[in-house]
């Protein structure tokens, strides 16, 4: 084993032993989803009501979240301090390496106060627009418009295929609308597994690429390859990520063909009678 697999293994042992990691993945994708949904919400109310456009916005802001959560969570586990000065003094520490990778320690009322605070945003995302997201997929609780958009989309499914073989145009299209809603579930569910179940080894990873950019670890050849922490990051999402992104705009996309004119998935089942 060289060096930089040696230390790898010693940082992965110390985060692992000394943080629930998968638990700190699930507050940082509860905060990414939360804002998500949020911003679709702001977004809807403030009159942007193209479902395509304001789907991928609240993605991307959600997506960004989780780039900010990690770059918290690494000053928390204190592999790349927000300070200088500290970041000085641990890179003095490991100038004078000579045993086991050392890890600047965290007081447990800082480790339980970080929990609750990202703990708290998930619950205040999920107890607004967690009942919505279930039925209206991004696009938080607005059923306002629903009664005002039904009259339009009823007689709009003539020639509906699928809709004649089940009996009606608002059968074919209620197959259509749960098509939709079950792919997007499908895949944020399984990119949420995926990163929580994969997260011991994905958190070390992005740490480990941290460490060697802030000086705690003597650079390596991995350096070259990730040169910085946002390289790590985007290296260990980018797949699950881009899944996802492109579930949602598939289904956007089918979504606008079959429904048009309606903001959300909300309005779309409640103009199905």
């Amino acid at each position: 084993m060289d060096d930089g697999s040696r230390r790898r293994s010693l940082l992965e042992k110390s985060l692992t032993t000394r943080f629930g990691l998968r638990l700190h993945m699930s507050l940082m994708l509860a905060a990414a989803f939360s804002v998500g949904f949020m911003s679709n919400f702001i977004m809807l109310r403030a009159g942007l009501t193209v479902l395509l456009l304001r789907w991928v916005i609240a993605y991307c802001a959600g997506y960004l979240v989780l780039f900010a959560a990690m770059r918290c969570w690494l000053a928390y586990v204190g592999v790349r301090p927000f300070t200088r000065a500290t970041a000085g003094s641990a890179l003095d520490a490991a100038d004078a390496y000579n045993g086991p990778l050392v890890w600047p320690s965290v007081g447990k009322s800082g480790g339980r106060s970080g929990g609750a605070a990202s703990g708290g945003a998930f619950r205040g995302g999920g107890g607004r627009y967690g009942g919505a997201g279930a039925s209206g997929g991004f696009d938080g609780n607005a059923r306002a418009g629903g009664s005002e958009s039904s009259g339009g989309t009823h007689g709009g499914g003539k020639g509906f295929g699928i809709g004649d073989l089940v009996g009606g145009d608002d059968a074919g299209k209620l197959l259509i609308l749960i098509a939709v809603v079950v792919a997007i579930l499908a895949a944020f569910g399984g990119g949420i597994v995926f990163m929580i179940a994969s997260a011991p080894h994905l958190l070390v990873d992005v740490a480990f690429g941290a460490a060697i950019t802030s000086g705690i670890v003597p650079a390596t050849k991995r350096a070259v390859v990730e040169p910085q922490w946002e390289g790590s990051v985007w290296h260990a999402t980018w797949k699950p990520a881009v899944v996802m992104l492109a579930v949602l705009i598939v289904c956007a996309i089918v979504f606008h063909r079959y429904f048009p004119g309606m903001r959300t998935l909300g309005e779309a089942f409640a103009s199905l009678h």
